[in-house]
């Protein structure tokens, strides 16, 4: 872990959304913030859009700002970098209905004992007593209790379906990938490209529908938007302050709007001052001016998330609504009465702390944890940045006085 002056942080962070047990989240505009449509993910050509579609082609596009540490995906923690193997790989999505290669008890029980040995995400399966195959297309888990989501964590995009030959063989998954996913492994040119050609046998009858993928490392957003103005790129994620410039240099491009269906957060140990103390707690909650981040990041087009973020609003809590009870006024932006939730918890002086992040997300993402410094700076809080390694700073251990943003 490095620290990096605030000068290195502004030219060197990027992508992604960020926040506290509710922060912001991109896409269409909130119910109570009408706003015209707009859309933020450049797809592919109004021309294409219009045509006959038609299988083939080479799909090229950059969704990572750095290469993953390994291949092997039970070794990486980050969610981001779990992406890669969904290309290749497998997973068991219902108890009874898994296909292909998932079907085959054996490879199955191999991979869950694996991933239970090296997996950063092995925490996820700690209610599971133990697995056996029954017999070559029955794979049987025992429960230590009753546990509802276990389908849901089954099907987990982090536990892949591992070929069993290749780790005996290799030790490890990250040297040969072996898989039954939509694609083949082609290549792996580290800081420039992942290459995957489509899987003939894939279970999925007719797809995938393009010949091949090209997945490239891009670091920083600029060089990104250069190729998808000169179409080097078939695809991008956008960032909404940038839609509106590459709508008049690029009016041929087509644009998909979708609400940001993630919680990015902060957490903290609670072990040990300062944030042991709930008033700590809420007076970081009370410091985040999230309207204001919504508007200078987004446009003001987003929404409030809570535990549920807003995009799945049929299950969404309204933070600011008559349903969320007293602990609504937590979620008010107030640095006034955080500072003074601080003062009462024994710091009057207000608090010194770390922020650790990381620069793998891109420009957004830095840009939030930019603002989130700030607004906890007026509050009260002096939060120094630090930077983790984009694949480990999920799984970084914390100290008393630090805070993780992810």
């Amino acid at each position: 872990m490095k620290r990096w002056p605030r000068r290195a942080v502004l030219s060197t962070w990027g992508l992604a959304g960020l926040t506290m047990s509710v922060i912001a989240a991109c896409g269409s505009p909130a119910p109570s913030q009408p706003a015209p449509p707009r859309t933020s993910a450049p797809a592919q050509s109004q021309a294409s859009q219009q045509a006959a579609p038609r299988d083939s082609g080479s799909l090229r596009f950059s969704i990572w700002t750095g290469d993953p540490p390994t291949l092997d995906p039970y070794l990486i923690g980050s969610f981001r970098s779990q992406e890669l193997a969904a290309f290749f790989y497998s997973r068991l999505l219902m108890s009874k209905k898994g296909p292909g290669l998932a079907a085959q008890a054996y490879i199955m029980e191999g991979s869950f004992e694996r991933f239970m040995k090296v997996s950063p995400q092995r925490g996820m399966f700690e209610y599971v007593a133990d697995v056996a195959a029954a017999d070559a297309r029955t794979v049987q888990f025992r429960l230590k209790d009753a546990h509802v989501p276990f389908e849901a964590d089954v099907g987990a995009p982090f536990f892949w379906i591992l070929p069993r030959e290749v780790v005996e063989q290799d030790g490890d998954a990250s040297r040969r990938i072996v898989g039954s996913g939509p694609f083949v492994f082609d290549k792996f040119e580290p800081g420039v490209a992942l290459t995957g050609k489509k899987n003939p046998t894939y279970y999925r009858a007719g797809e995938p529908h393009v010949d091949e993928f090209v997945a490239l490392t891009i670091p920083d957003d600029a060089t990104a938007m250069a190729g998808l103005r000169s179409h080097d790129l078939d695809f991008y994620q956008v960032a909404e302050q940038n839609v509106d410039a590459l709508k008049k240099s690029n009016p041929e491009l087509q644009y998909v709007e979708w609400e940001y269906l993630l919680i990015p957060f902060v957490y903290w140990k609670l072990d040990k001052p300062p944030f042991s103390d709930v008033r700590v707690r809420q007076a970081v909650a009370m410091a985040l001016n999230r309207d204001g981040l919504i508007q200078t990041v987004f446009n003001g087009r987003g929404n409030w998330n809570n535990a549920i973020p807003w995009a799945l609003r049929d299950w969404w809590l309204d933070p600011r609504g008559p349903d969320m009870g007293p602990n609504a006024k937590y979620f008010t932006y107030d640095p006034a009465e955080a500072r003074q939730l601080l003062a009462a918890a024994g710091y009057p002086d207000g608090l010194k702390i770390d922020l650790i992040s990381t620069p793998g997300y891109g420009q957004v993402w830095v840009q939030m944890v930019e603002l989130m410094q700030q607004d906890l700076k007026s509050a009260g809080i002096d939060a120094t940045l630090l930077a983790a390694g984009f694949c480990d700073h999920g799984s970084a251990a914390l100290g008393d006085d630090e805070l993780a943003a992810r």
